[in-house]
C-alpha cells in the first residue's frame, strides 16, 4: 500500500509516495534534507535551488562513499575473522578426528588380537576334545570287541552244551 506525504524542501512543497516508508518517516527524511540544503545554501550564499541541490547531492555522495568504504572495511574484517575461526575449528576438528581414529584403530587392533587369541584357544580346545573323543571311541570300540568276543565264546559254550 502506497504511503503519501506532503513535505517542504527549500520553500517548495512536494507530494511524495512510498511503498517502503511511513508518512512520518518520509516527513523526517524531507526535514533532514531541507536542513542540509539550507545549510549548504547558507554557507555559500547560493540562492539557486539547482546549485544547492547539486552541492548537497555531492556532499551526500561523499558521505555515502565514506560509509560504504567503512562498511566494506568492517565486512572484510568480519570475513577475515570468520575465515580464521573456520580454519581454527576445521583444524581442531581434524585433530579430534585423527585422535579418535588413532584411539579406535588401537582399540580395533586390541580386539583383533583378543579375537585371534580366543580363536586359537578355541581351536586348541577343539583339538583336545577331538583327541579325547577319539580315545573314548577307541576304548568303547575295544570294550565292544571284548564284549563281542565274550558273547561269541558264550554262544560257543551254549552250542556245546
Amino acid at each position: 500500500m502506497a504511503i503519501k506525504a506532503e513535505v517542504t524542501i527549500l520553500g517548495n512543497r512536494y507530494k511524495l509516495t512510498s511503498d517502503d516508508n511511513g508518512a512520518e518517516q518520509l516527513e523526517q527524511l524531507a526535514a533532514r534534507l531541507n536542513a542540509r540544503m539550507e545549510s549548504t545554501a547558507g554557507r555559500g550564499r547560493l540562492l539557486n535551488p539547482l546549485n544547492v541541490s547539486v552541492l548537497t547531492a555531492l556532499q551526500l555522495m561523499e558521505e555515502l562513499t565514506k560509509v560504504q568504504a567503512e562498511a566494506r572495511k568492517v565486512c572484510d574484517g568480519l570475513k577475515a575473522k570468520h575465515q580464521a575461526e573456520v580454519s581454527m575449528y576445521r583444524s581442531a576438528h581434524e585433530q579430534s578426528m585423527a585422535k579418535l581414529k588413532s584411539e579406535y584403530s588401537a582399540e580395533l587392533a586390541r580386539l583383533k588380537h583378543e579375537h585371534a587369541e580366543e580363536l586359537s584357544r578355541a581351536k586348541d580346545e577343539q583339538a583336545r576334545l577331538r583327541k579325547l573323543h577319539e580315545e573314548e571311541l577307541s576304548a568303547v570300540q575295544a570294550e565292544q570287541a571284548k564284549l563281542q568276543k565274550d558273547y561269541d565264546e558264550l554262544m560257543e559254550l551254549l552250542d556245546e552244551a
